[in-house]
Formats: C-alpha cells, sequence, structure tokens
C-alpha cells in the first residue's frame, strides 16, 4: 500500500517473462544444431567420408559407381551391399548382380560362368582374389570390380578395364544419393560415375540452413508478439 493513500500500489513495469525468452532462445539453438551439417549421424560417420570405386562388367557393359564409405574401412561384400544394386549372396559366395547370375538355388548353377572378384591398385592394374569379398578390406581410394565371365581362375577369367579410382569417383563426387544408378557404357566406353548412400552428402548443407532460416523466423516472430503483449500491458 501507498502511504496515506490506502490504495495499493501498482506493480512495478518489467519487461517480458524471462523465463519464456529462455526457453525460445534454447529452441532456436536446437534448431541451429539440428540443422548443422552432419546433425543426425554418428560423428564418425560425418568425419569419414571416404569413397570407394566398384566396377561391376557384364560382357561389354561396364557400370561405374563411386560407393560411400560410412566407416575408415568396410569390406568388399559391404561395399557391394552399399551400392544399392540388385544381389543375392550365398554367404560370401556373390551368386547374383545387377540382375545377372543365378537368382535361387546354387550360387554356381551357370559354371564355368560365375563372378569373379578382382582387386585393383588405384592405377588401372588388377590382382585376382580367390578369398572373397567378406574377407578384403576397402578403405578410401580402394577399387574392387565384379566381372561376370567364365573361367575356373585369372588366367582365363576376363580381366576388368584399366581404370583408375580417378575414372570412377571424379573430383566433384557425382549425383549424392543415385543409389545404383552408376553410369554404363557399351563397347567399354566412358560410363558416368555416381555416388551410392553414404557418400558425400553435398546437398545436405544447403538444407540443413535453410531449415535454420525457417525456424529463425519463426522464432522471431514469436518475439516480435512477446514484445508487443509486453508494450499493451505496460499501457494497460
Amino acid at each position: 500500500m501507498t502511504r496515506g493513500s490506502g490504495r495499493l500500489a501498482r506493480p512495478a513495469r518489467t519487461g517480458p517473462p524471462a523465463v519464456l525468452l529462455a526457453v525460445l532462445l534454447a529452441v532456436l539453438l536446437a534448431v541451429i544444431l539440428a540443422a548443422a551439417p552432419g546433425a543426425g549421424t554418428p560423428a564418425w560417420a560425418a568425419e569419414a567420408g571416404g569413397r570407394a570405386a566398384l566396377i561391376v562388367e557384364v560382357g561389354q557393359t561396364v557400370r561405374r559407381l563411386c560407393v560411400g564409405i560410412a566407416r575408415p574401412a568396410v569390406s568388399g561384400k559391404e561395399l557391394v551391399e552399399a551400392s544399392g544394386l540388385e544381389q543375392r549372396w550365398d554367404g560370401g559366395a556373390l551368386c547374383r548382380l545387377a540382375g545377372t547370375g543365378p537368382a535361387g538355388g546354387d550360387c554356381f548353377a551357370e559354371y564355368p560362368r560365375f563372378w569373379g572378384f578382382w582387386i585393383g591398385d588405384g592405377r588401372g592394374g588388377w590382382t585376382w582374389s580367390s578369398a572373397g569379398a567378406a574377407s578384403s578390406t576397402v578403405r578410401d581410394g580402394s577399387v574392387q570390380a565384379w566381372v561376370w565371365s567364365e573361367g575356373p581362375d585369372e588366367s582365363s577369367h576376363r580381366r576388368p578395364p584399366a581404370l583408375r579410382f580417378a575414372d570412377v569417383c571424379t573430383a566433384g563426387g557425382g549425383t549424392a544419393g543415385s543409389a545404383g544408378g552408376g553410369g554404363t557404357a557399351a563397347g567399354g566406353g566412358t560410363a558416368g560415375a555416381s555416388t551410392a548412400p553414404g557418400a558425400a552428402r553435398s546437398g545436405a548443407g544447403g538444407a540443413g540452413w535453410a531449415s535454420v532460416a525457417g525456424g529463425g523466423a519463426v522464432l522471431l516472430a514469436a518475439l516480435g508478439l512477446v514484445a508487443v503483449a509486453w508494450r499493451r500491458r505496460r499501457r494497460a
């Protein structure tokens, strides 16, 4: 009460509730962190960003794929699985890939034709691998190939074309997210490189910061409404 007047004193005017402002700022920070490039993926996946070249050859058709590696090292089987190509495995043996090979039953039902596995040196050279893709190690810059041909070993089985890592994974990295969309070339011509799932997420950053802008605009509008309400309260 005011002295000598008998009336209750009007409470002192204060700014907008501090708790509300704190909540709005916390939400804005959460939007920024959620939309930042790499958010929503494990730290090791965001930092790895490696790529490996996968070559698939059937007759005169050569398919090149630049596959993203989500870990520092994966197996050759995981590389094929990440390519997005239709496939069937029998343990560590590749039976069918990209529509070629036995669809069921015996993995080597079409022997002497089968999927031969080759490991490249990154410069166009190839080494036949009889150990199996599951036991091979793929790192950033690795090159591997699967060739549908006949012959028990490298002496008679068709050898992959002399492609380097740079021939498949260009500097730009291809089109992110085009799973299984590798180009094909008849007669060994130039095939377009593509990037399978897990590759560099070039478009993620732009989309994320667009979300930041949208979220920031909403929060600014909310702050404006709080300010208007506070001014009206002061005038009341």
